[in-house]
C-alpha cells in the first residue's frame, strides 16, 4: 500500500487535492497516520456512505504538504522509498 499510495501523493499537483474514495472505514485511520507526514487531509471534506451493495465506505480528501513540491526534502525521502521499493 505505502508504494501506490507515494505514487499518488508524488502525482498531485501542488496545491491540488487527492480524493481516495471507496475505502474500508477500517482502513482510514491508518492511512491517515501513516502518510500523514506527507498530506494535510481535510476532514471537512471527509464522508463516510452506506451502499446496500457494497457496505459502508469513506472518502478521504487532502493537499500534498508544502515539503512536497519539485525539489522539497519530503518530495525526495518519498522517491528514494520508491526507488528501493522497485529494486527490493
Amino acid at each position: 500500500m505505502r508504494r501506490q499510495m507515494a505514487v499518488l501523493v508524488l502525482a498531485v499537483k501542488e496545491g491540488g487535492l487527492l480524493c481516495l474514495s471507496g475505502l474500508r472505514p477500517s482502513d482510514a485511520p491508518l492511512i491517515r497516520s501513516e502518510f500523514g507526514k506527507y498530506m494535510d487531509w481535510d476532514v471537512d471534506l471527509e464522508a463516510s456512505r452506506e451502499s446496500r451493495k457494497w457496505g459502508e465506505y469513506v472518502r478521504l480528501v487532502g493537499r500534498p504538504k508544502p515539503g512536497l513540491a519539485l525539489g522539497g526534502g519530503l518530495r525526495a525521502e518519498l522517491e528514494r522509498s520508491l526507488s528501493e521499493a522497485a529494486v527490493a
